[in-house]
């Protein structure tokens, strides 16, 4: 279960699972036509409709922009960002494609044999219908933007400002005083935050998303080893010097046996602490 839970945080982190609920809100306008709606003819005939895809790019373009906007907002790192982006726009356009096309096949405009044997031209009137209701999907999701949302299957207000303040400490931890000199008011002041940011994820998490969830759950156990580690540096003896510097001293300036010692005994783990240094800089 938990190699379950892990590949789909991968999957989430790469292909932006969480943020699938727009292909939802992205496809509707293309159900106008499958509903009964005013049809939008495209007059544009072979081979010239060649011209009109090469024009085509401009709302798919608008689209991704948008819904780079939101992963941003929806995810604790930028890594991918541009990958899930990317995806979930191609994902709205192959299912507003697919909508369209159906639409042709019940109206009676054309056959699923017509879609394969005819120089793909219904297939390529499909697209751009798909593409022309991309403009409206463009107009919705800058509504979202521009007032937020409590949408269905989609983060709400809440979430993402809640996502926001976690981003802000990891980058406040991440340059910290404290990688560089044992300073007993920045420990405390860093133990603090960590436990009202723990606080406020035990609130959210039952109100988040599956996808969501996860990697809360994920950042949840980070922040307590973190956590763990502070709380071994929280004083001014020789035992939180010891730990202070195995924790955040190159081995070969350690000073302390002790700390040379537990080191020696922690490297995997102390090593995997350091490098939250560069990951919490870069969220």
């Amino acid at each position: 279960m938990a190699i379950l839970r892990k590949v789909l945080m991968i999957i989430d982190d790469l292909a932006g699972l969480r943020a699938w609920g727009l292909i939802l809100y992205g496809a509707l306008p293309a159900t106008f036509s499958l509903l009964g709606a005013k049809e939008v003819k495209i007059n544009v005939e072979a081979p010239n409709i060649i011209y009109a895809l090469i024009a085509s790019p401009l709302p798919i373009i608008i689209l991704y922009l948008l819904i780079k906007t939101k992963c941003r907002a929806w995810y604790l790192s930028k890594r991918h960002l541009y990958w899930r982006s990317l995806i979930t726009a191609f994902m709205i356009l192959l299912a507003s494609t697919a909508i369209c096309l159906l639409a042709g096949v019940i109206k009676g405009n054309f056959t699923f044999s017509d879609v394969l044997s005819t120089n793909y031209i219904y297939l390529a009137k499909s697209f751009l219908l798909a593409i022309v209701s991309l403009v409206l999907s463009s107009i919705l999701f800058m509504g979202i933007l521009i007032k937020g949302s409590q949408l269905p299957l989609i983060p709400g207000k809440k979430l993402v400002d809640s996502l926001s303040d976690f981003k802000k400490f990891k980058r406040e931890f991440g340059s910290s005083s404290i990688w560089n000199e044992h300073n007993l008011s920045e420990t405390r002041k860093q133990i603090q935050a960590i436990s009202d940011i723990l606080e406020c994820l035990e609130n959210i998490i039952v109100e988040a998303g599956y996808f969501i969830r996860l990697s809360l759950n994920s950042l949840k156990d980070e922040l307590e080893i973190v956590r763990k580690y502070l709380n071994d540096i929280n004083g001014d003896d020789d035992t939180a010097l010891s730990y202070y510097e195995a924790y955040f001293r190159e081995h070969d300036i350690m000073k302390s046996a002790a700390a040379k010692d537990l080191y020696n005994n922690n490297k995997n783990e102390i090593q995997a602490f350091r490098i939250l240094k560069i990951k919490y800089q870069n969220v």
